[in-house]
Parts: structure tokens; sequence; C-alpha cells
């Protein structure tokens, strides 16, 4: 079975850049943490975490060959990925989305979870997986974004958190899956 996992444009964008590091958001996973560090005076976080990481993390260190799911068009045998085609990101005037004009003209849109291993542009390879609060990231160029300092990874990571519907800013401080990847392109 071919492992994949649904990523947002921010990743996606990131990845284009050079990302070597991902965020995944743990949901309802991360007040669980954060209410078991708050009774617990020896929280034990290697050990626990491994553990956790093990049981609940959607990859693992030593995962090969992931493929990347994202939303995504196929127009004669042609694909085209949302990323590449929504407002900011493809240079048309700033009015005009490219996207929601091919989605409109021809309703082949697929949601990231219809992508096969085949239509994927990005595999990943997990070199690391660990649990971490977001501000305790110490290192803002792993993540592809223009600046690597605080300010930019606060927006970018707003916008990521955004994306995934979690509710959450930087300034909540949750935990958060980070992973370490090494990324193949199919392009």
């Amino acid at each position: 079975m071919n492992k994949s996992i649904e990523l947002p444009q921010a990743t996606i964008q990131a990845l284009k850049d050079g990302a070597t590091s991902i965020i995944v958001p743990m949901g309802n996973m991360s007040k669980g943490l954060e209410r078991r560090e708050a009774l617990s005076k020896h929280f034990v976080y290697k050990e626990y975490f491994d553990e956790f990481i093990s049981a609940h993390s959607p990859l693992q260190a030593g995962d090969k060959d992931v493929f990347v799911k994202e939303e995504f068009m196929c127009i004669n045998s042609e694909y085209f990925y949302k990323e590449e085609y929504t407002q900011g990101n493809y240079k048309v005037e700033p009015s005009f989305n490219v996207w929601d004009s091919l989605e409109n003209a021809i309703d082949k849109h697929q949601p990231a979870s219809k992508m096969t291993k085949e239509q994927s542009r990005f595999n990943i390879d997990i070199e690391d997986a660990r649990v971490v609060r977001v501000q305790d990231i110490e290192y803002y160029d792993g993540f592809g974004i223009s600046c690597p300092c605080l300010s930019e990874f606060l927006i970018w990571f707003n916008k990521l958190m955004e994306e995934y519907n979690e509710g959450v800013k930087y300034e909540d401080n949750p935990y958060v899956f980070l992973y370490d990847v090494k990324v193949t392109t199919k392009e």
C-alpha cells in the first residue's frame, strides 16, 4: 500500500520553494497533550512523544516515497494543480483567478482525497518525526518561506492553520507534528 498525505496549498508552495520541514496540526490531540503536561510535574517528553508519534502520527520517521495529495483537475489527460492556478501564484491580472475560471468552464475539479500516486507531483521521504509546540521551533529556513524570520513564520503558520481549519494561531502555541522531509518531484 502506498502511503500518502493531503497537504494544503501553503505547504505545497513551501515544498516547491525548497522546504525541508513540514508541519501537520494535531487537532484535539494537542489539547490532550496540554492537559497531560499540566497534570504532570515530571512529564517525560521523549519517551512519551515517541510512543505518541508511533500511535497517532500520520507519518513516521523512515517512511519512504510518501505521495503528496493536493487539489487538482484533469482535463484531456493534463493535470492542473490548484496551488499553481490560484490568485497570487499565477502570473495573471490580480482580479482574475485561473483556477476558478477552469473550474467553472469544465467541472473536472478533484479534491485532494481523490489523487492517486500517479497524479501526484511530489513524493517525500520522512527523515524525522517530532511533536513540538510551535513556539519551540527555532529555525524557520526549512519551511520554504521567503524570509526565514519569526514574523514571516508567524504569518505563514497562521495561514497554514487557517487552511487546515484548525482554529488555532501561533499565539496559542499548539503542539504540532513536525517532519523533516526530503522532497522528490515528478516534474
